[in-house]
């Protein structure tokens, strides 16, 4: 005998407000939020005002909605990755104090990464992301870096939701920058939004396995006086993927 299958629909409705929101740069109105969920304005309008007066959404002075950052605050409370950045954080100050370049370190989060701990240089011309950045993982280096190293099952489950997401030479040439990640350990690629600037990543594994649970990288900047020359700070940066790795439980 089957077991009954219950449901909440008011909790339905706000994780698809949600997670519609969570992948978008931009606000968008009431109207626009209806047609991305595929819900009419009756159903939902009151779901939005409780997730706004919750702090989980911002309305602007035009009227349109954004997503705080407090399911982000939540998740950083989760304490394998609460773990995992007090760990990390030690060995990426020490690094972009010997580098003279910042680092950041991202996790997969569904289709985007998202930066979850940064270590600033103190050049002032080092290049650095914000804890909180999201990107899709189809366009960011990081995110080729954990894919080449997520388990099977994880990386079909992943590809089968991002196939009729993706034009396809985007997906080809992610998918063959994944398998050359995972061959080489490390990736070099120019960085996709900022000119001039060459991201270097390098995986963090979970403990005692081969597959990552995040990635590290340094947005590499050439600068007049360097101390650290490009693969130098590559070299440095697979040191510090190691000891970081080692260090996780």
């Amino acid at each position: 005998m089957s077991e009954p299958t219950y449901s909440a629909p008011a909790l339905e409705k706000g994780i698809e407000i949600l997670e519609f929101l969570a992948g978008r740069s931009g606000p968008l109105s009431i109207g626009e939020i209806c047609a991305g969920v595929g819900r009419s304005k009756a159903e939902i309008y009151r779901m939005i005002l409780t997730l706004e007066g919750k702090g989980y959404l911002r309305r602007d002075i035009a009227g349109r909605y954004t997503m705080t950052s407090r399911l982000f605050d939540f998740g950083m409370l989760y304490p394998p990755r609460q773990s995992l950045i007090e760990t990390a954080l030690p060995h990426m100050r020490a690094l972009a104090r010997d580098s003279e370049q910042s680092c950041h370190m991202t996790v997969l989060s569904r289709e985007h990464i998202v930066a979850i701990a940064r270590a600033e240089s103190e050049s002032m011309t080092a290049f650095g992301v914000k804890v909180g950045f999201r990107a899709p993982a189809a366009t960011a280096t990081s995110g080729r870096m954990i894919f080449g190293f997520l388990p099977l099952r994880d990386q079909l489950n992943w590809y089968h939701t991002m196939r009729g997401r993706i034009d396809r030479p985007v997906l080809r040439a992610f998918l063959d920058e994944a398998r050359e990640a995972k061959r080489r350990g490390y990736l070099v690629r120019d960085s996709a939004y900022t000119l001039g600037v060459v991201d270097l990543a390098v995986p963090i594994f979970a403990a005692r396995s081969n597959h990552a649970v995040a990635a590290l990288i340094v947005p590499f900047m050439t600068h007049v006086v360097c101390h650290m020359d490009k693969p130098q700070v590559l070299e440095r940066l697979r040191q510090t993927a190691q000891a970081i790795s080692s260090e996780l439980y």
